[in-house]
């Protein structure tokens, strides 16, 4: 049971200080405020993921806890970033 209640906390821990986004097509729980200075850089091209279909191609979400994450959600937003080419 201790382990249940710590793994809750985790969770709440993680969605109030983390965003989740796909970067470069793999997932990430990104600290707010380095999501924040990546959605300003000129180096990042930005879109959202809103169809639950485009989340099958993209690494790193095969956690089951994300996947249940994403699953509870109403509706998703993810932000997308791809690195600028030169």
């Amino acid at each position: 049971m201790e382990n249940k209640g710590r793994l809750l906390v985790q969770k709440r821990i993680i969605r109030t200080n983390y965003v989740p986004i796909v970067f470069e097509n793999n997932f990430f729980w990104l600290r707010n405020d380095l999501y924040l200075r990546l959605s300003k850089s000129p180096l990042t091209s930005k879109g959202k993921i809103d169809k639950r279909f485009e989340l099958a191609g993209i690494r790193y979400l095969e956690n089951e806890i994300d996947r249940d994450y994403l699953r509870s959600l109403q509706s998703i937003h993810l932000p997308e970033f791809n690195l600028l080419k030169s």
